[in-house]
C-alpha cells in the first residue's frame, strides 16, 4: 500500500484546504479508544508541520448540515502557516452535529481556493476528512447527494482543484470512491496520530447548485 503525502521537494508553494467532516458521525468510536472526530483532530498536527515546511498556505474549514436550508460552514483558521497543536487543539473545541451535506460543502471550498490564487503557485488540493457518506434530513432517494457530491468533485478538478478524501478510520470506502474516485481516498494510519501518512485505498470501482433534491 501507498500513503497520502504531498508533492516532491521543490515544488512550488500552494494553497492547500483540509475540509473537516463535521456532522455526528464522526463522533463514532474510532476502535483504538478515541472517536474518528479525536482522530481527525490529530492529523492536524502532521499536516500542519509538512506544510508549514514545504511553504503552503494551508486552511482548515469544516462542515455539517441540518437540511438544505441550514449548511455550516465554519472557518477554523485561514491560509497561512499554523502551529499543529493549536489547530487541533482549536478543532477539538467542536462538537460533531447533524448531517453531512458534502456537495454544497466541496463546492464553496473549491471557490476558496480559487480566491486565494496567486501567480505562480502550484495546483491548489482540497483535502477532504471524514467519512463521505453524503446524507441529510431531507433527502430521501439514496445517493441523491451523493451524485451530487461526485459532481462537485468533477467541477472542483476541471476548474484546476486537486481533490482528495482522507478517511480517518474505521469507514467504509465505498462512498468515498464513488464520489473522489479508488486513486483519490486514503486512509489514516492508525499508528502515527500525529502524521499525515495514510494507507491507500485499494480497491476495484470511479464514480448547480449548493444541494440536491
Amino acid at each position: 500500500s501507498g500513503c497520502y503525502r504531498r508533492g516532491a521537494p521543490g515544488a512550488c508553494p500552494r494553497s492547500v484546504l483540509v475540509l473537516l467532516d463535521l456532522s455526528v458521525s464522526m463522533a463514532d468510536p474510532d476502535g483504538a479508544g478515541g472517536s474518528l472526530f479525536e482522530r481527525a483532530c490529530a492529523r492536524l498536527v502532521g499536516l500542519a508541520q509538512e506544510h508549514a515546511r514545504r511553504g503552503d498556505r494551508l486552511a482548515v474549514h469544516g462542515f455539517s448540515s441540518n437540511g438544505r436550508h441550514q449548511v455550516d460552514y465554519l472557518r477554523i483558521a485561514g491560509f497561512g502557516r499554523h502551529d499543529g497543536a493549536t489547530l487541533a487543539r482549536r478543532v477539538a473545541a467542536l462538537a460533531p452535529r447533524h448531517s453531512t451535506r458534502l456537495g454544497a460543502a466541496i463546492r464553496h471550498a473549491a471557490a476558496c481556493l480559487h480566491a486565494q490564487a496567486r501567480p505562480g503557485d502550484g495546483r491548489p488540493e482540497l483535502l477532504v476528512v471524514g467519512d463521505a457518506e453524503a446524507a441529510d434530513i431531507d433527502v430521501f432517494h439514496a445517493g441523491a447527494l451523493q451524485e451530487d457530491a461526485a459532481e462537485a468533485v468533477r467541477a472542483a478538478r476541471r476548474a484546476g482543484v486537486g481533490v482528495r478524501c482522507l478517511l480517518p478510520g474505521g469507514f467504509e470506502a465505498d462512498a468515498a470512491i464513488r464520489i473522489f474516485g479508488a486513486g483519490s481516498v486514503s486512509r489514516a494510519c492508525a499508528g502515527a496520530p500525529g502524521g499525515i501518512d495514510g494507507e491507500a485505498v485499494r480497491v476495484r470501482v470511479k464514480p448547480g447548485q449548493a444541494s440536491a433534491t
